[in-house]
Formats: C-alpha cells, sequence, structure tokens
C-alpha cells in the first residue's frame, strides 16, 4: 500500500508541474513574444528539444558520468528571470553570466530582451552545441557558451552573476563563494534559495532579497555583492 501510495503522489506532483509548465509558456508568450526576436528564438529552441527533453539528456550525462543524483536538471522561469533582471537592473552595459545555463534558453532571453551580453557556463556537452548552433543564425546577439565545470571557469568580465544551484552540493557551493569573493564589489551576484554568505559570512552584502516563483515552488531570491578587500 505505501508503494501504490508513493506512485500515486509522484504522479499527482507531475500532473501538478506538467500544469504549470503549460500555464508559464502562455504567460511567457504573452508577455515576451511581442518582442519577435526573442519568439523565434524560442521556437527555435522548442523545436531542438521536441523528441529528447533536457531533463532526459541531463539524466543520461549525469549516469554516465555516475553521479550520484542524476535528477538535478532544473530551468529558471522567464517571469522569474525578468524579475530578477528588473530588481538587479541589468541594463545593455553589463555581462550577464550564468552558472550552469542549460540550454540556454534564459542567455536567449535577456540577451534578446535587455540587450546585454550574455555567456553559459555548462558541463552538458548537447547544451552547449545546441546552444551555439541556434546563436550561428542570429550574429546580432553577443553570446557565449562555455563547456566547463562552473568551479574551475573564469567568471572574469561578469558583472552580473546568477547560479541557480539549488540542488549543488554545500561544498561546490563554497567553492564558488570563495571564487567569487575575490571579484570586484561591484559585480552583482544572484542566488536562490541561500546567499552566499551563509559559506562566507563576511564576505559578501546581500543589497536585495524577495520572492521567485519556480515549477516545484517559491524561493528566497539574494542580490549580493562581494566585500571590497
Amino acid at each position: 500500500m505505501k508503494l501504490i501510495g508513493e506512485i500515486f503522489t509522484l504522479a499527482l506532483l507531475r500532473v501538478q508541474v506538467l500544469r504549470w509548465n503549460y500555464l508559464q509558456q502562455k504567460r511567457v508568450q504573452k508577455l515576451f513574444y511581442g518582442n519577435s526576436l526573442f519568439a523565434e528564438l524560442d521556437k527555435s529552441l522548442k523545436k531542438l528539444y521536441r523528441f529528447n527533453s533536457p531533463f532526459k539528456i541531463s539524466k543520461q550525462f549525469l549516469l554516465r558520468k555516475g553521479e550520484e543524483d542524476i535528477h538535478c536538471y532544473g530551468e529558471t522561469p522567464l517571469t522569474t528571470l525578468d524579475l530578477i533582471a528588473k530588481e538587479g537592473r541589468i541594463s545593455e552595459n553589463d555581462h550577464f553570466l550564468e552558472l550552469g545555463s542549460g540550454i540556454s534558453r534564459g542567455l536567449f532571453f535577456l540577451s534578446s530582451h535587455y540587450g546585454c551580453k550574455a555567456t553559459g557556463i555548462e558541463w552538458v556537452p548537447e547544451f552547449v552545441l545546441k546552444s551555439y548552433d541556434i546563436s550561428k543564425s542570429y550574429p546580432s546577439l553577443d553570446l557565449s557558451f562555455f563547456l566547463s565545470d562552473m568551479t574551475k571557469a573564469s567568471f572574469e568580465g561578469a558583472s552580473f552573476i546568477y547560479l541557480y544551484g539549488t540542488c549543488l552540493p554545500d561544498e561546490v557551493i563554497e567553492a564558488l563563494a570563495h571564487k567569487m569573493k575575490k571579484l570586484p564589489s561591484t559585480t552583482k551576484i544572484v542566488t536562490v534559495s541561500y546567499p552566499l554568505s551563509d559559506y562566507l559570512p563576511s564576505s559578501f552584502h546581500i543589497h536585495k532579497k524577495f520572492e521567485g516563483e519556480f515549477n516545484w515552488g517559491s524561493a528566497e531570491i539574494f542580490i549580493q555583492s562581494p566585500i571590497a578587500l
């Protein structure tokens, strides 16, 4: 009976997530498809993953690597990313860097909607290759994609860094915090569910804290900067 109950609960959660994603896409189309460039990009992106979802691709990659957590793929809803951009006052002068950029939907959105330079760090090769292939058709956008472990990547030149990373192990977050504390104090760093000061208390100043919606529920979002040495 317990197993049947668990199966029913998982099935119900899946239905709820699918419904949430459907309604979210309707909101995205209503709010952002007025930008014809983004609408074209987004449709191209969806077509690429129509028969092989990002979740499946990520799971297969993590299985091959022998990772324990093979279900850690997640995407930031564009309505939440738009809220982050507004709260952080992102502009065309910014260089947005996403750590764990996935299929790069957020990068395409911010670059086409806000005019900023956008760079993604991602360790799933298929995501990086497909993002690059799409970007070649849009040379007016300043987009870059790097296949790398985020703890080993360079953050140089970034003025706005986004780390979703709710499923990352503490040791990875702490390693990233140590890298980020060396960045210029003007750098804006956005994290979800936790501030970096939880890991390095005297190294970061929190500017803003607000709520954002994800397909699994709401979470606190923090905008912070390194404290100048």
